[in-house]
């Protein structure tokens, strides 16, 4: 007779985590899933689209649904405990991208595609499409209502990402984005050095942002070898600096400056001018400047450093302190028990 075979038995728990999607954090995820489906469905069946508006919808819609599907399979399935990533900061930080994309997408679809009337008395299309902006609305509502549960989860902090130097990042990663997809539109600032300077300056502060959210989400803050939240306070007040400068030099210099026409060119189409894009620079960088002085000024990410330094300098300007020896104290002490 052969020896017996052994049997496996599982270890570590079940396989499947039910609190995933049963627990309130997991409905909303599922109702997040369901809201996207919906949405694609609609556009896809009869809402239809077209152009670069409806590509730009679509591509948000199956990106948000993709990875909010991705995070559930991933929860429920405790595979999120082999990534070696912070899974609290990487959901937060998916999270928040979402809402952005979902709230640009639910203002972007309506405005162009319900802008002309029923064709020939057939207004299905226009009913769908306003089904379609609804769910994607309610979909933008989800995504923040899952951030908001990372904020404020009971008897643990919230992860850096939910804070609101978190969301403050990656709310300026995402305007930056546009940035500089209005400004690969048009390629009159190629030889243009004033332009040129603000496109470097909107770069290295993408870059170091992104650095921020990186290391955050990665859980592995460090091997910066100095504290994370100095490191990212440090990061936006240079940031805050920068863009004030950059949104000097193009409101003087591509707005108002010699290179450049503050007017509509005559028979220009609306969107088609170079002023529409300049224009379009102009306000995102003026809403990264209020949010990278935000970013600056936000409790969570205030700077300590400056009044221990200038609190030891007026010390220092008062001269040396005289030194009490230990006998006289002691002494004193002493004296003023017996009396």
């Amino acid at each position: 007779m052969g020896r017996p075979h052994p049997v496996m038995e599982p270890q570590g728990g079940p396989y499947l985590d039910l609190s995933g999607v049963l627990s309130p954090l997991g409905a909303v995820r599922f109702f997040q899933l369901l809201l996207g489906c919906a949405t694609i469905s609609l556009v896809v069946h009869w809402g239809g689209y077209s152009a670069t508006y409806g590509t730009f919808c679509m591509v948000t819609w199956c990106l948000c649904f993709s990875l909010s599907l991705l995070v559930l399979m991933l929860e429920v399935t405790r595979l999120h405990g082999c990534l070696r990533v912070s899974w609290d900061n990487l959901t937060a930080t998916v999270a928040a991208l979402a809402v952005l994309l979902c709230a640009v997408a639910s203002v972007v679809y309506p405005l162009f595609s319900l802008g002309s009337g029923c064709f020939r008395g057939d207004c299905g299309p226009r009913e769908f499409r306003i089904a379609a902006a609804a769910c994607s609305c309610a979909c933008c509502v989800s995504y923040g209502i899952e951030v908001r549960f990372a904020r404020t989860r009971p008897g643990r902090p919230p992860p850096y990402m939910a804070t609101t130097p978190g969301l403050l990042k990656v709310t300026q990663s995402f305007v930056a984005g546009f940035i500089f997809a209005t400004l690969s539109c048009s390629s009159e600032y190629a030889h243009h050095a004033p332009a040129l300077y603000c496109a470097a300056v909107y770069s290295l502060c993408l870059a170091v942002t992104v650095t921020a959210v990186v290391l955050a989400v990665s859980g592995k803050p460090a091997v910066l070898r100095l504290p994370f939240e100095r490191f990212a306070a440090v990061c936006s007040l240079l940031a805050a600096l920068l863009y004030v400068s950059a949104a000097v030099v193009w409101h003087v210099s591509c707005l108002e400056g010699r290179h450049s026409s503050p007017w509509r060119q005559g028979g220009c189409p609306r969107g088609s001018c170079p002023l529409d894009s300049r224009m379009a620079v102009a306000v995102f960088t003026y809403a990264n400047v209020l949010l990278y002085v935000s970013d600056a000024l936000s409790p969570g990410c205030r700077l300590r450093f400056p009044a221990r330094l200038l609190g030891q300098m007026c010390l220092s300007s008062l001269g040396p302190r005289p030194v009490i020896p230990a006998q006289r104290v002691l002494g004193h002490v002493c004296h003023n028990r017996k009396s």
